[in-house]
C-alpha cells in the first residue's frame, strides 16, 4: 500500500477528494489487518482518534486551517505522555501509569490539528536498537516479517511502512529514529539537542535524548519538524543549489568493510556530487 505524504495529504483534503475521516478509517483498517502479524502498536486509540479526526474535517469546513498536519493520523512511540493514557515505554515496570498531561510535543501536534491514532511499540525504554526486547513482544518488519524493524523506534518505523499511519513521532537518543527509518526506507529525523522538547517523554538519557519525526518524504519531515517546534508560520521547502552545500564524507575506515556492491554505489554517489559542482571534504 502506498501511504498518502502529508503534502498529498494536505492538497486533497482542501479540495475536497478526502477527508481526515475517511483516511483515519483506512489506516485503522490497516491496522486491522496488519497489526497482528507485525505488532507495531501496544494499543490504538481508534475512539479518541475517530473524535478528533470529525473535529479536524468540521474546523476546515469551517474555515479553521490549522496547517500542513491538519487531520493527519500520526502514530507515537509509547514514551510520550498523552493525557489519561497509559504510557508504558514498552516495560511492566511501568503498569499502572496514567499521563496527566501531554508531553510538550504531544501538545504540539494537537494544536497543528494532528489526529493522534495510537501507542506504538519499542525496545523497552528504547534502551537497544532492534525493538526485539518489549514486554509487549518485538515489532516485526512489514516487508519481511521475520525481521526486526530496527529500534528502539521500531514499531513507530513499522507503523509509517505498512500505512497504517501517514507519519509517527519517535525519540533517538543513540540511533533509535535513524535506524529504524534506514531499515525500513522512510525518512527519519534528529533535531538539534533542546531543539524539540523532552519534557513529558520517559527518559533514557536526559542529556542525550532526541525528539524527531519519521515521515515518508523529507518534504514531510519538514512540515512535522515545525509542527514539534510550534511554528505557525512555516516557509516553503526549497532546494538549495548543490554548490551551495558542503558534503562531508567519512574517512577510509568507516568503508572497509562494506558489502563491494555497496562501497561502489557509495563510490559513484561521491563522484557524482563532484561531478555537479558540489564541494565535498573527503579526509585522508
Amino acid at each position: 500500500m502506498k501511504t498518502l505524504t502529508i503534502e498529498e495529504f494536505a492538497r486533497q483534503i482542501r479540495s475536497k477528494q478526502i477527508t481526515a475521516v475517511g483516511v483515519l478509517e483506512q489506516c485503522l483498517e490497516r491496522i486491522r489487518t496488519e497489526d497482528p502479524r507485525l505488532n507495531a502498536f501496544i494499543f490504538v486509540m481508534a475512539d479518541e482518534a475517530r473524535r478528533d479526526a470529525r473535529r479536524a474535517d468540521e474546523e476546515l469546513d469551517a474555515g479553521l486551517d490549522r496547517g500542513p498536519l491538519h487531520g493527519v493520523p500520526i502514530s507515537i512511540k509509547d514514551l510520550f505522555d498523552i493525557t489519561d493514557t497509559p504510557t508504558t515505554a514498552a516495560s511492566h515496570v511501568r503498569d499502572g501509569h496514567v499521563a496527566g498531561s501531554d508531553a510538550v510535543a504531544i501538545a504540539r501536534l494537537r494544536r497543528a490539528g494532528a489526529v493522534l491514532i495510537g501507542k506504538t511499540n519499542l525496545h523497552e525504554f528504547a534502551f537497544g536498537t532492534t525493538n526485539e526486547d518489549s514486554a509487549y513482544g518485538p515489532a516485526r518488519h512489514p516487508l519481511d516479517p521475520t525481521r526486526s524493524p530496527g529500534g528502539s523506534s521500531g514499531g513507530s518505523a513499522a507503523s509509517l511502512a505498512a500505512g497504517m499511519a501517514l507519519a509517527t513521532l519517535g525519540t533517538d537518543t543513540g540511533g533509535s529514529i535513524r535506524i529504524p527509518a534506514a531499515i525500513c526506507g522512510t525518512v527519519g529525523l534528529k533535531p538539534t539537542y533542546g531543539e524539540i522538547p523532552a519534557e513529558g517523554v520517559v527518559p533514557l538519557s536526559r542529556t542525550l535524548d532526541h525528539v524527531g519525526p519519521l515521515t515518508s518524504t523529507v518534504a514531510d519531515a519538514w512540515h512535522f519538524f515545525h509542527a514539534l517546534r510550534g511554528d505557525t508560520v512555516l516557509r516553503p521547502l526549497a532546494p538549495s543549489a548543490i554548490r551551495q552545500l558542503r558534503f562531508g564524507i567519512p574517512r577510509k575506515y568507516f568503508c572497509d568493510l562494506l558489502d563491494p556492491e555497496v562501497r561502489r554505489s557509495f563510490e559513484s554517489s561521491v563522484d557524482a556530487l563532484r561531478s555537479a559542482g558540489a564541494p565535498v571534504c573527503a579526509p585522508s
